[in-house]
């Protein structure tokens, strides 16, 4: 079996470990299953669908290919942008938004009242991101969610809030990279719960970190989302997170380079993540097979 068959054959089995987390996860809360009003017309977010996605990759290719030569790596402290990095980045970052939420809710309905292998949840789980993954196959990547976020509001509820981490991943088992991102603001129609994001966005005063984040003062909504949990789910998001990025490094000979990303709060919720990796790194902690 050469290099590349073993890869595929071994990231089968970890995107299916990590779904199982995922829906694990999800299954200790309470969905929102009515959309939200739409927005008055002058408030309403305009995003690329897939066919302008598709688009932009087809008509980048050039960018996106040296970017995945380069392991969207980019360099040492006090290194120039490399812009071809920051558009795979900024990519990523869209795409995130192609999450089918209502798909995603019978996943989790499947996988709460299912047995055994989970096939129905699994197969739904996978169809709810499809569009995702077919533009992560025109760049040559793959893609997996990693985890949902938790949000604590200003009056000390936690709930479901719509942001979400995945990885896209590189298909060469020799030029590894993973890009973590974070899918924030919630489109009208999207996902059920604006309100409640809105309220991360809000949720700005400082708390202290214990024992991440080098113990900085952050924001505490957005430092909720990370390292907060859903009721009874027995690990944080972040957690969540770290492990999966850990599966899916292994699964190369080489070490992956992790970089993060995401787009208006989803960038607060990448800044906490990269610093939180820093922490590890210079722990020694951070996940075998990675770099940063």
């Amino acid at each position: 079996m050469d290099d590349d068959t073993a890869f595929e054959s071994t990231m089968e089995e970890v995107q299916r470990n990590i779904s199982i987390s995922h829906l694990e996860q999800l299954s200790h809360l309470e969905l929102p299953r009515e959309a939200p009003p739409q927005l008055p017309e002058e408030e309403e977010i305009i995003l690329a669908n897939l066919d302008d996605l598709k688009k932009w990759s087809r008509d980048n290719m050039k960018a996106i290919n040296a970017a995945k030569a380069n392991s969207c790596y980019g360099g040492k402290n006090g290194s120039r942008i490399n812009w071809n990095n920051v558009f795979l980045s900024f990519m990523e970052s869209c795409a995130s938004y192609l999450r089918d939420y209502s798909v995603l809710v019978k996943a989790v309905d499947a996988y709460r009242e299912g047995e055994g292998d989970h096939k129905t949840a699994l197969e739904l789980y996978a169809k709810s991101t499809a569009d995702i993954k077919a533009l992560a196959k025109i760049w040559g990547m793959g893609f997996q969610m990693f985890a949902d976020l938790v949000d604590e509001s200003p009056g000390g509820r936690s709930l479901w809030n719509g942001p979400f981490c995945a990885g896209f991943y590189s298909l060469d088992p020799k030029k590894p990279f993973i890009g973590v991102a974070f899918k924030a603001r919630l489109l009208p129609g999207t996902n059920p719960g604006r309100s409640a994001e809105i309220l991360v966005d809000y949720n700005f005063q400082f708390v202290q970190a214990q024992g991440v984040l080098f113990n900085a003062h952050v924001s505490q909504g957005v430092y909720t989302g990370l390292f907060g949990k859903f009721k009874s789910a027995p690990k944080t998001p972040m957690v969540l997170i770290t492990e999966a990025v850990a599966k899916v490094a292994k699964a190369s000979s080489k070490a992956s380079v992790i970089h993060v990303t995401g787009h208006s709060l989803g960038g607060s919720y990448s800044t906490l993540c990269f610093t939180e990796f820093l922490r590890y790194s210079t722990l020694g902690q951070l996940p075998a097979k990675c770099t940063l």
